[in-house]
């Protein structure tokens, strides 16, 4: 069965909820997220772990540890010192690299992955890390195969979103956390330069308009995944109502994508562009992070 247009699919369309989960698995089962956009070896089950946090972690050096190597890696953004001892559930553990971190610190981690081939590859990571509080599952995290109030901390970075029914995930996350628990969520921002400011400019000046019928579809054409939802605080608010103590923080690394020349300009005159790409980064960046507790 062939992949459906992911271009114009769209939360409010009419298509059958249960065919979009199972396109978006095919989409990610295909297309594992190694972080080399590059790589052209994606039929072989022998991941280079160390290659992929390399990459992982340079990329994200800017906003999740900036003095990295010589930190540990999202140190900015997972409160390792309050996983200590605790129950830690990661939604969508992808190849693994957060999963290393998370398991080194928590009481127990438990891993679950919309694949096969990512529950594979972070298991065989974590094996070879000697780590024995673990657990890695293949399923829908829109129904998590978990007991009510089963985790302290919940992490998932840039993974609910892509889900065919994104409200479901929440309302599960809510389910499993226990009263007083918290987690962080990475989701993608919509008031951010990629979606909104390079969306049009690839619109208008790259003439994508004549090909795609929105903006919306213009941001599918170019971004990872079958489904990929961008929220605004708004929106992100709403989606987790059910939780207390709201918080948000915006992020993104390197050079925003601004067309008219703007990464050559940056390229050859760092010293002026870096601060300019920082304030911009942290205002109206891709990543919309996502801190929430459960009330006791």
């Amino acid at each position: 069965m062939s992949i459906i247009n992911k271009s114009f699919l769209r939360s409010g369309d009419n298509l059958d909820q249960h065919l979009a989960q199972n396109e978006n698995r095919t989409w990610w089962e295909t297309r594992p997220m190694t972080y080399d956009w590059d790589d052209k070896t994606l039929d072989s089950e022998e991941f280079n772990f160390q290659k992929i946090d390399q990459e992982f972690f340079t990329i994200s050096k800017e906003f999740a540890h900036p003095n990295y190597p010589a930190e540990r890696p999202f140190n900015r953004l997972i409160p390792y010192s309050r996983i200590n001892n605790s129950h830690v559930l990661e939604i969508g553990c992808g190849m693994g690299s957060h999963a290393a971190l998370l398991a080194g610190w928590s009481a127990s981690y438990s891993g679950i992955d919309i694949t096969e081939r990512a529950v594979r590859a972070t298991t065989k990571r974590l094996e070879q890390l000697g780590h024995t509080n673990v657990s890695v599952t293949r399923a829908d995290a829109q129904d998590l195969p978990f007991a009510d109030n089963s985790f302290d901390y919940v992490w998932s970075w840039g993974v609910i979103h892509h889900s065919a029914e994104t409200e479901k995930v929440v309302d599960e996350i809510h389910r499993c956390l226990r009263p007083g628990g918290s987690a962080t969520i990475m989701i993608y921002n919509k008031n951010s330069i990629r979606y909104y400011w390079y969306g049009l400019y690839t619109g208008i000046f790259k003439l994508a308009f004549f090909k795609y019928k929105s903006l919306y579809d213009i941001n599918m054409s170019y971004t990872d995944g079958f489904i990929a939802r961008h929220y605004s605080k708004r929106q992100a608010r709403a989606l987790f109502r059910r939780f207390n103590d709201i918080k948000f923080r915006v992020a993104d690394c390197g050079v925003p994508s601004l067309g008219f020349g703007w990464h050559r300009l940056s390229a050859n005159f760092p010293r002026m562009a870096k601060p300019v790409n920082s304030f911009l980064n942290n205002r109206f960046g891709w990543f919309l992070i996502v801190d929430i507790h459960k009330a006791v």
